[in-house]
C-alpha cells in the first residue's frame, strides 16, 4: 500500500496498451478512498485495543466483559468485542437462549414418519455465529489441553471431513455458552492443578503433570522457620507440635474448603524441599536472565 498508485505509469492494458488516462484518475481516487479507510481501521482499532486492555475502571457493563473475555488465552480484543457488542450485551436467561441467538442450535425435521436433522438452526446472529466457529478452531489450537479441546478430541479421533466440522459446531456452541456464563459471574471452570497430585477439593480436575506437561509442580507451600542458631530440641519440639496440630479433624475441616491440603513434613524434610526449591527455580531465574529490577 506505500507504493500505492506510483505504479500504475508502468502498468498496462492485457493487449499491451498503456491504462486509459481516465481510468488512471478513477484508480487514484479509489486509491485515496482506500487509504482514508485503512487509516480510520487502524485509528478504530487502535481506541479499542486501548479499551479492551485498559485496567482503569471504565464504568461500562459491555467494556468490562470484554475486558475478562481477552484475559483468556486465544482470544483478542476482536474476538471479545464482536461477541460482547453482538451477543453478551444481551440478558438471557439460560443457556439454550444463547445458543439460539447466535444461531448454532440444531434443526430437527420431524413430519410424520419422517424424522431427520436439517444442521443447525441459522436464524441467530450471523456475524456472531461465523465468529464463534472461527473461534472454536482456534480455541482448538490455543487450549489444546482444555476440557472443551478435549472433549472434541475425544469424539472425533482421527476421523476427517464432515465429522470434523459437525464437532467443530458443537465446540462452537458450548464455547460460547462457556464463555458467556464466564462473562456474567466472573469464573472460569477450573482446567488443571499446578501440585504433583490432585487437590481434595477439585477431585475431578486434573494436574498439569498428567494432562500436559510431565514433572510440572508449582504448588504454593506454607512451613514454620527458625533461626539458625535455634536449639535442636527446641526445633525437635516444635516439629512434634505441628505434627500434632495436623492430625486435629477440625484443622482439617478449616482448611479443605479454602483448598489447602495438610501435608506434614518433618524437620528435615522440610530443609530437602526448600533446597530443592531452590536449586530449580535458582536454574530458571539464571537461564531467564531475571534481575531484581
Amino acid at each position: 500500500m506505500q507504493n500505492g498508485v506510483s505504479v500504475l505509469p508502468k502498468m498496462q492494458t492485457g493487449d499491451g496498451r498503456p491504462i486509459p488516462a481516465r481510468l488512471k484518475i478513477e484508480i487514484e481516487r479509489e486509491w485515496k478512498r482506500l487509504k482514508m479507510v485503512a487509516e480510520q481501521v487502524r485509528e478504530i482499532e487502535a481506541e479499542r485495543d486501548r479499551l479492551v486492555k485498559g485496567s482503569e475502571p471504565s464504568g461500562d457493563a459491555c467494556t468490562e466483559k470484554m475486558r475478562r473475555l481477552v484475559k483468556l488465552h486465544g482470544i483478542g480484543a476482536e474476538f471479545a468485542t464482536v461477541l460482547t457488542r453482538e451477543v453478551f450485551y444481551r440478558p438471557f436467561q439460560n443457556r439454550r437462549q444463547v445458543a439460539s441467538y447466535v444461531g448454532l442450535t440444531p434443526a430437527p425435521y420431524d413430519s410424520g414418519d419422517t424424522k431427520h436433522d436439517q444442521g443447525i438452526n441459522k436464524a441467530g446472529n450471523t456475524r456472531a455465529r461465523v465468529i464463534a466457529v472461527q473461534m472454536a478452531w482456534l480455541w482448538l489450537r490455543y487450549q489444546s489441553k482444555s476440557e472443551l479441546s478435549l472433549w472434541y478430541y475425544s469424539r472425533v479421533g482421527d476421523l476427517k471431513g464432515r465429522v470434523r466440522r459437525i464437532m467443530i459446531i458443537a465446540l462452537a456452541r458450548k464455547l460460547v455458552i462457556a464463555l458467556w456464563r464466564y462473562v456474567e459471574t466472573g469464573k472460569v471452570k477450573p482446567l488443571a492443578v499446578g501440585s504433583l497430585e490432585r487437590v481434595a477439593i477439585l477431585p475431578n480436575v486434573p494436574t498439569v503433570n498428567e494432562s500436559a506437561v510431565a514433572g510440572f509442580d508449582v504448588s504454593v507451600f506454607f512451613g514454620i522457620a527458625a533461626p539458625s542458631n535455634t536449639p535442636r530440641d527446641i526445633i525437635e519440639r516444635i516439629s512434634r507440635e505441628v505434627a500434632a496440630i495436623d492430625k486435629m479433624p477440625d484443622m482439617r475441616d478449616k482448611t479443605a474448603p479454602l483448598g489447602y491440603d495438610l501435608i506434614y513434613l518433618d524437620s528435615r524434610q522440610f530443609a530437602d524441599k526448600i533446597a530443592k526449591d531452590h536449586a530449580r527455580y535458582g536454574k530458571v531465574i539464571r537461564e531467564a536472565g531475571i534481575t531484581p529490577d
